[in-house]
């Protein structure tokens, strides 16, 4: 329920320090534009009707009900915050992407825990090694463009990399002046794109060069317009950690440290986090060609979008789980997946093309489960290739196995066990 409260008198009472509060709101502010605040994850993408801007007196009503405090990695204009984002039913981030005026390029980098799900064994010590190890390989190689304008921070239950927003001013300086709103979009999904890509390139090099940490360290593809990190000096959902800073060049996670209460000696690190950075087009001519590729993709995908307008059927409203077929319903439900898990996700991404209009809410549906089960196709582009672009298979055809993807059959996972809506 929206309305759960999970803030206690003790995360009050934390978020309220001065050195806490002036920190979060400091990073979450720049050049007149904000980062969108939320609380707890609640309503993400979902209910919500405007965008809450990250300022003191969102921050107080947000803290004294959530335990957990997030924002997006995108700095927002304004006028964003007065957009009534119900009125734009399926066209949620394109509008988000509009007030994009400036962008932190963030990482997080997890950990792997196929029973109790990733961040609870940070504390494990070969856990911890191997998160600290991919933090410190990725900070390195940012470094190597923008020496000063890197920044690491201990999540709770992994760690967080972050180059500063302002390495990619001349990318929105150059696109500030796009002759329209669509245009300007498309090279703002294009961006985050092109980051998700260049992360799993970085993560791919990381554990080519350290195959012994596949089993306890992950690295998500997490960049969007409307994605949203924990804030520095946030608590995290579980454990009683806060974020706190990491020293980039030489990445440990002290969880003395992080333990609450916060020693003012943290706290005080925190008011020199996030304020110096590079002016260099270095990390940009990095980028620059799969920056390019990224382009193409979205451009292609707009096509594919203009000529399926007429003819793919897809709801005006949200449905809820206990709305979708029992087949939906129990791949949602599945701890894991074997053999099958592509095509099982290929249906679901077609499912929600035809159910889910929200764009954004539709791939947080199916990445958690793609991640829950470890699926390889969490980190391609079978999502974005079959959501509102594949008709949805009929129930014949989910039952005939036909071969290997991209039929999506998926008779060998026993999801298929249906009601008497079905008969």
């Amino acid at each position: 329920m929206s309305d759960f409260i999970t803030s206690t008198k003790e995360t009050q009472a934390h978020y309220r320090i001065r050195g806490v509060m002036e920190t979060i709101l400091r990073v979450s502010q720049a050049n007149g534009w904000y980062r969108w605040a939320n609380g707890d994850s609640k309503d993400w993408y979902r209910r919500k009707d405007k965008a809450r801007m990250m300022d003191e007196t969102n921050y107080k009503t947000l803290t004294n009900k959530h335990r957990t405090l997030y924002s997006t990695l995108s700095l927002f204009h304004e006028n964003i915050f007065d957009i009534k984002f119900t009125e734009y039913e399926g066209q949620k981030l394109q509008k988000s992407c509009q007030y994009v005026n400036a962008y932190t390029f963030g990482i997080d980098i997890d950990t792997v825990d196929t029973v109790n799900g990733h961040g609870i064994n940070i504390q494990e010590p070969e856990v911890k090694k191997a998160v600290e190890a991919a933090a410190q390989f990725l900070c390195d190689r940012l470094r190597e463009y923008a020496p000063n304008s890197v920044y690491c921070l201990f999540s709770g239950g992994g760690i967080y990399v972050f180059l500063h927003h302002e390495v990619l001013t001349q990318f929105f300086d150059k696109i500030a002046f796009c002759s329209s709103p669509v245009d300007y979009v498309s090279f703002v999904r294009a961006l985050t794109d092109a980051l998700n890509m260049y992360t799993k390139k970085l993560a791919d090099e990381f554990f080519l060069l350290n195959p012994e940490y596949k089993d306890f360290v992950k690295v998500d593809l997490l960049n969007g317009a409307k994605r949203i990190f924990k804030t520095i000096f946030s608590i995290h959902k579980r454990h009683n950690f806060a974020v706190i800073p990491l020293n980039p060049e030489s990445v440990i996670i002290d969880f003395e440290k992080a333990t609450l209460p916060l020693k003012e000696d943290v706290i005080t690190e925190g008011k020199k986090w996030y304020l110096e950075y590079d002016v260099t087009v270095e990390f940009l001519n990095e980028i620059n060609p799969i920056l390019k590729k990224s382009k193409d993709k979205i451009k292609l995908k707009d096509v594919r979008a203009e000529a399926n307008k007429t003819d793919f059927k897809i709801t005006e409203l949200s449905h809820e789980f206990s709305e979708y077929p029992p087949c939906v319903r129990n791949i949602l439900s599945m701890g894991s997946c074997g053999i099958g898990a592509t095509r099982a996700l290929t249906f679901l991404a077609a499912f929600l093309g035809h159910i889910e209009p929200d764009a954004d809410r539709a791939y947080q549906i199916w990445l958690e489960v793609a991640r829950r089960w470890h699926a390889d196709a969490a980190e391609t582009n079978v999502f974005q290739s079959h959501y509102k672009t594949m008709h949805c298979a009929s129930c014949t055809t989910l039952n005939t196995v036909k071969g290997s993807f991209p039929h999506v059959d998926i008779k060998e996972i026993g999801a298929c066990k249906p009601d008497l809506r079905c008969m």
